[in-house]
């Protein structure tokens, strides 16, 4: 039991790392404004109208990789029901995902892809070990 909480726990760890990381270099692709007061409601409203699709792909990039790492991560730490566990840890990414949205406005299409990432891509990080490990994952 303390295992598969130390694994989902772990997995979350790593997947928003790599959301940061993925996040941070659309940053680099796409700069922020540096004057932007990003506390203020409208000033993310304006900002979500303009930012150009390339920057939001980013977002959605590393949603993929985040959700497809803590996959293989809590896969990789579980003893037991590893897929399960994964699927958990993907249940909490898009729980924080779809709270983000409702604080952000974003584009309709935005919302749709950003709901159907989390959960396939933590299944698939678990299923990409099965090309490592025995097929009891």
């Amino acid at each position: 039991m303390i295992r598969s909480i130390c694994a989902i726990f772990i997995g979350l760890i790593a997947g928003f790392l790599l959301i940061l990381a993925v996040q941070q270099l659309g940053h680099l692709v796409y700069p922020l404004p540096a004057d932007a007061d990003f506390k203020n409601p409208e000033t993310l409203k304006t900002l979500m109208k303009t930012l150009p699709v390339g920057a939001l792909l980013f977002v959605l990039l590393s949603y993929i990789i985040g959700s497809f790492g803590t996959g293989v991560i809590t896969t990789l730490i579980a003893k037991e029901a590893p897929l399960k566990l994964s699927l958990i840890a993907g249940t909490f990414l898009l729980i924080t995902g779809a709270s983000n949205l409702m604080l952000i406005p974003h584009p309709v299409w935005f919302i749709i892809c950003n709901i159907l990432i989390y959960l396939p891509m933590a299944y698939l990080g678990n299923r990409s070990l099965l090309l490592f490990k025995s097929p009891s994952l």
